[in-house]
């Protein structure tokens, strides 16, 4: 399967287009941390910090971003782009924020799967 490209604002990602199953249990291991479970009752508190949600994303973007081009033409490859990613502010932001909408997309969050959207329900 090909890398998914996405165009916003004159920069350009290419993106994995899938996480692995071992990725996906790498997050999830992530979320699982946050929780509690009662020794006594094996009962768990699936009730998570909402820091722990931007760690998964953060973890996400970078299993799966492969390049950024920048509007100037730069080409950013895997950790760099994430990190160029990450440093955005003002305007730039927008573009962030597109991005992990994107990954989303994809994804459809599946690297949270019953650890916590399920649970909401």
């Amino acid at each position: 399967m090909d890398n998914i490209k996405f165009e916003t604002n004159g920069w350009v990602f290419f993106l994995k287009p899938f996480l692995t199953f071992g990725q996906k249990r790498q997050i999830k291991k992530l979320i699982a941390d946050a929780m509690k479970l009662n020794a006594e009752t094996s009962e768990a508190d699936t009730s998570i910090s909402g820091s722990v949600v931007f760690e998964a994303q953060d973890a996400v973007l970078r299993m799966m971003i492969v390049s950024a081009t920048k509007p100037d033409g730069n080409v950013l490859q895997g950790f760099e782009a994430y990190k160029a990613v990450q440093d955005f502010h003002g305007e730039d932001e927008k573009i962030g924020a597109a991005l992990y909408d994107k990954i989303d997309d994809i994804t459809g969050k599946s690297y949270i799967g019953d650890t916590v959207e399920e649970k909401k329900s």
